[in-house]
């Protein structure tokens, strides 16, 4: 574990970075831009996407991977002059596992393989490294013996249940190297969060009860209270989420809202999760300083692309700024 003078360094850059950080004010501001070239130019005061062009058509979904690309290079490139590059586990393997989540379907449901650009996973010889990799040939494993279990051909959310259940049960390992009381804080919140949202996600996509505790909540704890959501009646899900979250949450959700209503939930999330990591703007150097910069920079590139997500679905920008997270939602 590195010692807090180690993060020196690091932790002054990221306090020049957290200068070029677009609010999510002005993001919201850039859902009423008049085209993607025009949300790009503002976000190029960032050092991230200070190199980001788009070539030729503006077409905004191209325009999201670009963004998105520059800014796992650039926190890779970043975490390598850190003491621990540990630090930015917690972002970039969600990209392994909506890898390993679409060979596991092409393996296990006939599914096309799909792979993620930004994944550190390659497309050949992928089982190979899956078994090198202790976390990842754990939940390969859970899903061989999901299967093994299935009367018939296995189904493509089953694997997505499995998958959402290894992160959540991975957040808090995954900080611990850092050994800080604050980050570790966070990750117990984000797992908690991240429960609830994934309960949600598999409610809607018509999963038993049965399997939302015996494949995606394997991994917590039998007396946790997000259980209690899985098995809510259709018609309570929103008392059972507002015994989950500081009060206001949950105010106004529906359950039948579909993917908005999770977006809009999730957004209420990020800003207790922002809330949280506040105290780290006080320390001088230290792990904290780091971690918290990265998860502003992740944030502020997911309200970018929902930015650009609304031009390419012609979405009114009124319903595109509901799905912006950070300060006041």
């Amino acid at each position: 574990m590195a010692e807090s003078t180690d993060w020196c360094y690091p932790s002054g850059v990221a306090a020049v970075l957290e200068t070029f950080l677009l609010p999510p004010r002005t993001v919201r501001e850039l859902a009423s831009a008049s085209s993607p070239d025009e949300l790009l130019s503002r976000a190029r005061r960032s050092p991230v996407y200070a190199d980001v062009h788009l070539s030729g058509a503006e077409d905004p979904m191209q325009a999201a991977e670009v963004i998105e690309s520059a800014l796992v290079g650039f926190v890779r490139s970043f975490v390598k002059q850190c003491p621990d590059d540990r630090v930015a586990d917690v972002f970039l393997i969600e990209y392994d596992l909506r890898d390993l989540a679409n060979h596991l379907k092409a393996v296990y449901c006939g599914a096309e393989r799909r792979p993620v650009a930004l994944s550190s996973l390659p497309e050949e010889y992928i089982d190979e490294l899956i078994a090198d990799l202790p976390r990842l040939a754990e939940i390969a494993q859970e899903v061989a013996t999901l299967n093994e279990a299935d009367e018939g051909p296995m189904r493509a959310f089953a694997v997505d249940l499995a998958v959402d259940g290894a992160f959540i049960g991975l957040l808090a390992e995954l900080t611990a190297p850092l050994g800080s009381p604050l980050v570790d804080q966070w990750a117990e919140q984000r797992r908690n969060f991240a429960s609830i949202e994934a309960v949600i996600r598999a409610r809607a996509s018509g999963a038993e009860p049965s399997e939302i505790h015996g494949i995606l909540l394997r991994r917590l704890p039998r007396d946790a209270s997000v259980r209690a959501l899985a098995d809510a009646e259709p018609d309570g899900v929103g008392k059972a989420l507002a015994e989950l979250v500081p009060a206001g949450v949950a105010a106004g959700f529906d359950g039948s809202g579909g993917a908005g209503a999770l977006q809009e939930l999730a957004a209420r999330f990020d800003v207790l999760l922002e809330q949280t990591l506040a105290p780290a703007r006080y320390v001088a150097f230290g792990a904290e300083r780091v971690f918290a910069y990265l998860w502003q920079l992740f944030r502020e590139n997911r309200n970018l692309r929902a930015a650009l997500g609304g031009f390419a679905g012609r979405i009114e920008p009124e319903l595109v700024v509901s799905s912006i997270r950070g300060e006041n939602g």
